[in-house]
């Protein structure tokens, strides 16, 4: 096969690129499909920060940490998933009392416009990294970090938490390379690495 030759999906996703282009280019905005995907996504960030406003007010008043909050689909349903921490652990009592406040809140404000299936967990062992707070708990553990754009040629890194300052994560990496600074906006996801 010749090395200029293009493979069906990676062609097809050139053209789409190239109409989508062309498109905005000659009436100024993005063609109707492009726009319903960007409100559907726009629709479902909002119900995860509504979910997640309600989330903190509960988890703090029961002297929990929210972590995070996780708004998706999983095999054809919705799934909302709401980790909590406390600096012993949670246990099941914390989760299901937790779930059962969310669920009353939910179902009088319909927060969530159709079915779905709520689940309140612990953030288990590779914990997830959120907030800059979080990169300062945990200063000296071993993480995984993805950024959103390369940052000196990759999206992967893995290393210890030197700290974490003004929004700027200090990475000590593997393999005796230099620490790295990261903005915390550039952080696609981030969790603890466990250490066997």
């Amino acid at each position: 096969r010749s090395p200029y030759s293009l493979t069906f999906p990676l062609a097809s996703a050139i053209i789409l690129m190239y109409y989508i282009q062309s498109y905005i280019e000659q009436v100024g905005f993005p063609p109707t499909f492009f726009i319903k995907c960007r409100g559907r996504m726009e629709r479902i960030e909002t119900i995860r920060k509504k979910v997640e406003e309600i989330a903190e007010s509960v988890a703090s008043s029961e002297g929990l940490e929210l972590v995070l909050v996780e708004y998706k689909q999983q095999g054809g349903r919705w799934v909302l998933t709401v980790y909590i921490d406390k600096e012993e652990g949670v246990g099941l009592n914390d989760c299901q009392n937790i779930s059962k406040q969310l669920s009353t809140i939910f179902d009088v404000e319909d927060v969530i416009p159709h079915r779905y299936t709520l689940e309140v967990s612990s953030p288990g062992l590779n914990r997830p990294l959120v907030k800059e707070k979080d990169y300062i708990r945990f200063c000296g553990r071993k993480v995984k970090i993805e950024t959103v754009n390369p940052i000196e040629g990759r999206k992967r890194f893995v290393g210890s938490l030197i700290g974490c300052q003004d929004g700027i994560i200090s990475l000590a990496l593997e393999k005796g390379e230099q620490p790295l600074t990261i903005p915390l906006k550039e952080v696609a996801k981030a969790r603890l690495k466990v250490e066997l």
